[in-house]
């Protein structure tokens, strides 16, 4: 028999001025067909108002608690409020949902029927789906293979098989992988699950049923990832986390993928090199090709293949479809 507590999820919502969505995504737990939740959300000092309403609906609801990032002190960020989220969460279970996504009414229902079939998992995955006013409005619906035995690869290529919100965690197992690493300036997730996938432990489960239960909102502001400071991140983020890869895993044929995560980022360099400007652009490219050669896996081929990427981005090419899925294929088979 199942002690209630087991059959319950603590969900983790981070926040950080997001007064515009918040209410929707606490609206879709209060709306959940099962009552084995609890709401945690850990607010990093927010500006916009986003604190007082997640205040006020835990003043009306007994499930939600509110903490104040500043009370614990240490670094800012959304994967240092969804570690603080973890130790305190009281259930079994873990999931994280960030302040402008949504989830389905049957959500936690589903997942937590799905985890007691499958009481030896310790890592569940779902389909998730994006959406940019109201589910159902893009159908970008990520599915995954069941049969699959190993997701590493595609991490380390950099083709991302399920989000943060997609994994129903069993809390032991989260704290055994150590949680978020909070250094990481961008790729938090990423790493996150690579580490997990790699973990001794590691038992996981793919639901493969056909509708979304988690559903990403996609805005304005996550579409222009030519952003300076957004590219500055994701270039320390890329470096940290392949030297971390390289350091951790021994299978050579494996660590070769890294180099989609390379690509990843020259994709975004090339696609921001109208905001840089000429002489910024040149600055940067040749910063990261002096980074990348650095690790074991870079070589003459993919300097080959840069250098045929660069010329034929520029003469309009990238607008062919499956551009950069050719090159990016051959960036890591070279």
């Amino acid at each position: 028999m199942f002690q209630e507590e087991d059959k319950m999820v603590s969900i983790i919502m981070p926040s950080y001025n997001k007064v515009n969505f918040v209410k929707d995504a606490i609206d879709s737990v209060l709306a959940q067909q099962s009552s084995l939740w609890e709401l945690i959300i850990i607010d990093d000092d927010s500006t916009d108002g986003t604190a007082e309403i997640c205040k006020e609906f835990a003043e009306h609801h007994k499930k939600i608690r509110v903490y104040e990032k500043k009370d614990f002190g240490g670094l800012k960020g959304a994967s240092v409020s969804r570690n603080i989220g973890a130790s305190v969460a009281s259930y079994k279970y873990l999931m994280f949902l960030d302040a402008d996504d949504i989830i389905s009414q049957g959500c936690i229902n589903d997942r937590i029927d799905f985890a007691n079939e499958n009481p030896e998992a310790n890592f569940l995955v779902f389909p998730m789906n994006s959406f940019e006013k109201r589910p159902g409005d893009k159908e970008n619906i990520w599915k995954l293979n069941c049969k699959k035995r190993t997701y590493l690869s595609d991490f380390l290529r950099h083709d991302i098989p399920w989000s943060i919100s997609s994994v129903l965690w069993k809390k032991c197992f989260f704290r055994s992988v150590g949680g978020f690493d909070v250094v990481f300036p961008r790729m938090q997730d990423i790493e996150l699950h690579t580490r997990a996938v790699i973990h001794d432990d590691f038992r996981m489960k793919i639901f493969c049923g056909q509708n979304p239960d988690f559903f990403y909102r996609v805005r304005d502001e996550d579409r222009a990832s030519e952003r300076v400071d957004v590219l500055g991140r994701f270039e320390e983020g890329v470096l940290m986390y392949i030297e971390k890869c390289l350091n951790e895993i021994n299978d050579v044929i494996i660590l070769k993928n890294l180099r989609g995560t390379m690509f990843a980022f020259i994709q975004q360099l090339f696609r921001a090199n109208k905001l840089l400007g000429k002489e910024k652009f040149l600055e940067k490219k040749r910063g990261a090709i002096n980074n990348f050669s650095s690790f074991k896996i870079w070589g003459v081929g993919q300097q080959v293949i840069l250098t045929l990427y660069s010329f034929l981005f520029f003469v309009g090419m990238h607008r062919v479809r499956g551009f950069d899925k050719v090159f990016k294929y051959l960036f890591i088979r070279l």
